[in-house]
């Protein structure tokens, strides 16, 4: 027996099925209690699977058509085309393909879903402080219209619960990497606000401010939630997905 409901969260902006997790609703045990969705944090492997299926049923996609990550703090993008179904090692996953869910994992790193409706695009994006850092944002926007003619004006960006400003706290390193690379805005004492860099390098790619929305959850401060790492350290993964379906 379940000890919780599992509960999702979802955008009002992105019109397409699409799902963010929370920690409860699953079969994992402590530190991985319940809805642990990552195969690579220590949980047993058969609890992980059934998260898997959980998740899938009542978010309403296809567990076996799911599309993951291996994960890499990078700014790297992978198109999932007919041909290429293997787990990748990146930190983005773009596609146009219906009945193709696209899931990214996390733990106080942002999980940042977008969609065009006009070009039928979605992509899922995995973005930490590398991974802002390294603009992985522009990356994935410029993959959606490189192969699949996505505008930035069209595209709808949900960023969904992730460590904020008031518990992101960073070492002089990064300060002045963040300083260095023209994200000093986000930076409030020792704390940074990587929604804040987010927000800025969509807008200056074009994407209507409009078009964004920010879930306001802190994984940190809600640890009993959502898995945080900065709260618990060895804990679980949340997931974010999104799944075009058949618009034919």
């Amino acid at each position: 027996m379940l000890k919780y409901i599992m509960q999702l969260y979802k955008s009002k902006r992105l019109k397409v099925k699409h799902a963010f997790s929370s920690r409860q609703g699953g079969v994992s045990q402590p530190p991985y209690d319940s809805l642990n969705l990552a195969y690579h944090v220590g949980d047993r492997r058969d609890d992980v699977v059934k998260n898997h299926k959980l998740f899938a049923y009542e978010a309403g996609f296809d567990f076996k058509k799911l599309v993951f990550m291996n994960q890499i703090h990078s700014n790297k993008v992978h198109v999932v085309d007919e041909d290429s179904f293997l787990v990748p090692s990146c930190d983005a996953l773009v596609t146009n393909l219906c009945d193709t869910p696209l899931m990214v994992m996390s733990a106080d790193c942002a999980p940042v879903l977008f969609y065009d409706e006009v070009s039928k695009t979605v992509a899922a994006a995995h973005v930490g402080r590398k991974g802002a850092f390294g603009n992985i944002v522009k990356n994935v926007l410029d993959v959606m219209w490189e192969r699949f003619g996505a505008e930035a004006e069209n595209i709808v960006v949900a960023v969904g619960p992730n460590i904020k400003l008031c518990c992101y706290e960073v070492g002089e390193k990064e300060k002045s990497e963040a300083k260095n690379l023209g994200y000093g805005f986000a930076l409030s004492g020792a704390h940074l606000d990587i929604d804040a860099i987010i927000a800025h390098q969509l807008q200056k790619e074009g994407v209507l401010k409009e078009h964004v929305e920010f879930l306001p959850h802190c994984t940190c401060c809600e640890s009993e939630r959502f898995f945080s790492y900065r709260a618990q350290g060895e804990t679980g993964r949340n997931a974010a997905v999104i799944v075009l379906e058949d618009y034919v």
